[in-house]
């Protein structure tokens, strides 16, 4: 993590205090984090200015809404399947997007590099969209060099969403899924999305780089018309822990690009179609202003959306899909 200033460490330690949700009167909060009062009230004037939930309870003290513990770099390090040799890894509080800071400054040719936040200001979804990026969620991404991507960087992302889809399943969430091509859903809200960025030439040499944002908790912080169809990892899987959650999906992503040039049917087969949210459904696919409506039937072996429109089989390899009610 970036060296920290004293005003810094504080913060961050009475945010490591305010993690639980409980009410902690100031007197308490500055003994915890080892900081005077005085500390305390601009440790808490900190934390609201970027964006945190703080509420003062009259006569009792302080309580963080939708709070989450800090990242911790160490264990992150200790959990991650690639040697520190391996990996350029930078830790941050706050960036204005993981993905653009690794392409405005790539790792070394021969290394991986690994960007993580606790929050964006400036997070990007596909198309240059914005991505709600308030603090608290997991905000990653892997810089990944290629010889050649035989896939081609569609084709990383549905391998990454496959490997994201089942880790979390692992960690206790069942139902989680990929919602073609990029977005992981859980009983039809958004729990993480994927977006994958190419530089060079992927019949060659080449660096592509994959930003995952996952929520962790919906509450404090987020914009009421994104709330109301996103979901969080502790909303889902209280007993998960965060720092070896974002341990988990980053060995995620860089094991999918690792296996993605050889994958194949392998990934994009059996594997696609028991993580995949779409198949069977009556969907609608929007590109530009026309739209299509028809029954979704899973993708090619190239990545292509299927659907089974009123004109007959039609394949897409992008647009924007919602999923008709039943």
């Amino acid at each position: 993590m970036a060296r920290q200033g004293q005003g810094e460490g504080a913060t961050d330690r009475v945010l490591a205090v305010l993690a639980d949700g409980a009410v902690h009167s100031g007197e308490v909060l500055a003994a915890q984090a080892g900081v005077s009062r005085a500390a305390v009230w601009k440790a808490v004037e900190r934390l609201r200015h970027a964006g945190h939930d703080i509420e003062a309870v009259p006569g009792r003290g302080y309580r963080a809404v939708a709070p989450y513990p800090p990242l911790d770099r160490a264990e992150l390090v200790e959990r991650l399947a690639m040697a520190p040799r391996e990996l350029d890894l930078r830790v941050f509080r706050e960036v204005d997007s993981t993905n653009a800071v690794l392409r405005r400054d790539p790792p070394r040719e021969d290394r991986v590099g690994v960007a993580v936040a606790e929050r964006q200001t400036a997070g990007r979804g596909r198309r240059g969209r914005g991505w709600c990026s308030p603090p608290g969620g997991i905000y990653l991404s892997v810089s990944w060099p290629y010889a050649h991507l035989a896939c081609g960087p569609g084709g990383l992302t549905l391998t990454v969403g496959v490997f994201l889809a089942e880790v979390l399943r692992s960690l206790g969430i069942a139902r989680a899924g990929v919602k073609w091509p990029n977005d992981i859903w859980v009983d039809g809200r958004k729990l993480a999305g994927v977006l994958t960025e190419l530089d060079g030439d992927p019949m060659g040499a080449c660096r592509v780089t994959v930003g995952v944002g996952l929520n962790w908790r919906v509450g404090g912080g987020w914009p009421e018309d994104f709330a109301g169809s996103a979901v969080g990892i502790a909303d889902l899987a209280p007993g998960c822990e965060r720092t070896q959650t974002a341990a988990a999906m980053l060995n995620a992503v860089t094991e999918a690009c690792h296996t993605a040039p050889s994958a194949g049917e392998r990934i994009l087969g059996a594997r696609w179609r028991a993580v995949d949210l779409l198949a069977g459904e009556a969907v609608i696919v929007r590109i530009g202003d026309r739209a299509v409506e028809g029954q979704a039937l899973g993708i090619d072996d190239d990545g292509a959306l299927l659907v089974d429109s009123p004109e007959g089989r039609q394949r897409f390899v992008s647009g924007d899909v919602s999923v008709r009610p039943r």
